[in-house]
C-alpha cells in the first residue's frame, strides 16, 4: 500500500514538471507568450494609393502590377530590442489594381512595437528567386500600359533599408494582427519639375531610368509611405 502511494505521488510530480516545462517553452525571452511554430500572429502587406497616372490628358500610364524584392523584415520594440518577422529574401507582389500585395507573415512575441523595418534589395544569383521577370541585379519590376500599349520596366540594382514608425504603438496579440504599408505609384513616372509630363517607358535614357528608380525608392521612404495597424484590412488605420 505504501509503495502504491509513493508511485502515485511520483506520478503527480511528473505531471507537474511536464506542465511547467510546457509553460516555460511557451514564453519568449522577455516572458511574453508566443504561439506555437507555424501559427503566425502577425502579417503585413503593401497597399497602393492609386493606379492611374494622367496629367496631360494625352498620355496615360496605368500600372497593372509591380513586384519587388525585400529581405530581413523586423519590428522595433518600444523598450529596445528588435524581433525578426521574416528573414531572407521575399518576393512582394504589389497589386495597384486591387490595392493590397501578398500577405507576408511571421511569429512575434506579445509586445509593444514602434516601427517596422525592411530592406529593399536587388536580385542575386544565390537568393533563391526564380521569377523570370527578375534577372540578377533587378530590384523591382513594373508592368503596365502607356496609352494602352503594354510595357515592362525592370529597375537597376537598389539596396536600401527602410524604417517606418507606427502612428501609435502596435500591440501584437495571440489573434492575428495585420499591418498595412502604403505607397504611391503616382510618383514613379511623373517629372517632379513639371507634373504635367509623364516619362515614356518606351523612350528611356539612362538618366530617365535613374529617375524612375529614384522615384520608386522615394515612394517607400518614411515621408511618403506609412505603416499602421489594419486588422480588418480595409486600408484605413485602426482606432
Amino acid at each position: 500500500m505504501i509503495k502504491m502511494k509513493k508511485n502515485y505521488f511520483s506520478f503527480l510530480l511528473l505531471i507537474v514538471f511536464a506542465a511547467s516545462a510546457v509553460f516555460l517553452q511557451s514564453c519568449g525571452g522577455d516572458g511574453s507568450t508566443v504561439t506555437g511554430p507555424g501559427n503566425n500572429n502577425m502579417d503585413f502587406s503593401f497597399k497602393a494609393k492609386d493606379s492611374v497616372i494622367n496629367y496631360t490628358g494625352a498620355d496615360v500610364i496605368i500600372i497593372d502590377s509591380t513586384k519587388m524584392l525585400i529581405k530581413d523584415v523586423s519590428l522595433q520594440g518600444q523598450f529596445g530590442g528588435v524581433n525578426d518577422l521574416k528573414t531572407g529574401t521575399t518576393l512582394v507582389v504589389m497589386n495597384p489594381v486591387n490595392g493590397f500585395s501578398n500577405y507576408i507573415g511571421g511569429l512575434l512575441p506579445n509586445s509593444q512595437y514602434v516601427s517596422i523595418n525592411y530592406f529593399l534589395k536587388s536580385r542575386t544569383a544565390d537568393d533563391g528567386i526564380t521569377d523570370p521577370d527578375f534577372p540578377v541585379g533587378v530590384s523591382f519590376v513594373i508592368k503596365g500600359r502607356f496609352n494602352g500599349v503594354p510595357f515592362i520596366y525592370q529597375s537597376g540594382a537598389i539596396n536600401q533599408n527602410y524604417g517606418l514608425l507606427f502612428p501609435a504603438n502596435l500591440r501584437v496579440i495571440s489573434d492575428p494582427t495585420h499591418v498595412t504599408i502604403t505607397y504611391n505609384p503616382l510618383l514613379w513616372f511623373r517629372i517632379a519639375a513639371d507634373e504635367s509630363v509623364i516619362v515614356n517607358p518606351f523612350a528611356l535614357t539612362p538618366a530617365l531610368r535613374t529617375y524612375i528608380d529614384d522615384s520608386f525608392r522615394g515612394s517607400l521612404a518614411a515621408t511618403l509611405s506609412y505603416a499602421f495597424k489594419d486588422d480588418n484590412k480595409d486600408g484605413i488605420p485602426d482606432n
